[in-house]
């Protein structure tokens, strides 16, 4: 291998691996219980299997 082929190749793979850094950020949720969602969890039969 050339020393200006093993060159390209770092560049391309230098290249292809920051591309996936651009873009908007990903979308994101914040959850969180009801009020009172504890009182009425402890009242169920559990999940079925």
């Amino acid at each position: 291998m050339t020393r200006r082929r093993l060159l390209l190749s770092a560049a391309s793979l230098a290249a292809l691996s920051l591309a996936g850094c651009g873009g908007p950020p990903p979308r994101t949720f914040d959850l969180s219980a009801l009020p009172g969602g504890a009182a009425r969890a402890t009242g169920g039969r559990g999940q079925r299997s």
